[in-house]
């Protein structure tokens, strides 16, 4: 099962912006399940919190980085299920906005103190649709 593994895995990773974070999670999820990677432009290229929120406040915030996934064969769901991610939290302040992914029937988000259980609305949902949870 490619999620149980991948959820292990990357609890035990460094903190690092635009290398392990809750944005950054969901594109090295999206490459365990066989796609390219949809954030390889953004690797390495901020460093801090405010740094991640100012090129997130310039794509329109995370919709427009979840929408990344479609180019590599993910597709929009209206509801969730196990290893699908979404973007949670307020649909109109970016700074309170997070990529999140399902697992164990609730939303995870990848933070500095590991897989933190996130309880907030999805904004957007998407499924990879040859996932092999």
């Amino acid at each position: 099962m490619i999620l149980p593994a991948f959820m292990a895995d990357y609890e035990g990773r460094p903190w690092r912006w635009s290398f392990v974070d809750c944005c950054i999670a969901v594109a090295d999820l999206s490459i365990a399940y066989g796609t390219d990677d949809p954030a390889a432009d953004l690797r390495g290229t901020y460093a801090t919190e405010d740094e991640c929120h100012a090129v997130m406040e310039a794509a329109g915030g995370l919709i427009p980085f979840g929408d990344r996934l479609e180019g590599v064969g993910w597709r929009r769901a209206d509801t969730p299920s196990e290893g699908c991610v979404a973007v949670i939290g307020s649909p109109t302040t970016v700074t309170r906005q997070w990529s999140a992914i399902r697992y164990r029937n609730g939303w995870k988000v990848r933070a500095d103190a590991g897989w933190l259980p996130f309880m907030a609305r999805p904004l957007a949902i998407w499924e990879y649709p040859c996932r092999n949870s």
